[in-house]
């Protein structure tokens, strides 16, 4: 399912610069891509096969968890490539059309709209709330499984399990372009990652090549602009 969240006002912290961004309403996907949404991707003759093995030469990677565990090891370019694959599957009638979000669109959701909230649920770090190196479960886990770290529009695992690609570079945050191999943003964390990269506030994120491969566990969430059509259900 998706989630509506409200408009607000982006900046982040990053030497001298604080580059600020109007946050327009748009809705968002509730968990990230789950391994069974990627694998239709991968079954489809004109997902993954079409768009990244003919062109890329590539295999995908085996996703180490079920089903329900959210897909990783994605590359931003496979990643563009299944929300190019999904849009084409939409019905057109409905005006949906999905993306990866901006940076500013995942910390408008991570923080709650929230300004100076560092996490969904509020401004400081509570134990148990997020599945980083501080749980000790050391693994990755299904979607959803952390019921008390919702967020106030309702999207849950924005902070810690897998690693979230964003649209923008990440030198030029106001450059959502597509193609060439700046890095582009991951915000999140991830449940090898300590509490400090599972924040929602402004902050220097890790950045990571588009083409990068086998090393870092990043996911994918979807959001559209609200203003494009009805909600879209199955997330």
């Amino acid at each position: 399912m998706e989630l509506e969240v409200d408009a607000g006002l982006w900046s982040r912290l990053r030497r001298r610069t604080r580059p600020r961004f109007t946050v327009a309403s748009f809705r968002l996907a509730k968990y990230p891509i789950t391994v069974a949404q990627w694998q239709a991707f991968l079954d489809d003759p004109e997902g993954y096969d079409a768009l990244i093995r003919r062109r890329m030469g590539w295999e995908p990677d085996a996703q180490p968890g079920r089903e329900n565990h959210p897909a990783v090891m994605v590359p931003w370019i496979e990643a563009m490539a299944f929300c190019q694959w999904l849009n084409r599957r939409l019905d057109p009638a409905a005006g949906v059309a999905v993306r990866l979000p901006t940076e500013w669109e995942w910390q408008q959701a991570a923080t709650s709209g929230q300004p100076g909230w560092q996490h969904p649920w509020g401004p400081e770090w509570s134990d148990g709330l997020a599945n980083t190196l501080e749980s000790d479960l050391g693994r990755l886990t299904a979607v959803g499984l952390y019921p008390a770290v919702v967020a106030s529009q309702g999207a849950m695992d924005l902070v810690g399990n897998v690693w979230e690609w964003c649209l923008n570079h990440y030198d030029r945050p106001e450059d959502t372009s597509p193609g060439g191999e700046e890095s582009r943003v991951v915000r999140g964390g991830s449940w090898f990652n300590n509490r400090s990269s599972a924040r929602g506030l402004p902050q220097p994120p890790p950045p990571a090549q588009p083409s990068r491969r086998r090393r870092l566990p990043c996911g994918v969430r979807l959001p559209h602009p609200l203003s494009t059509g009805s909600l879209i259900t199955g997330y």
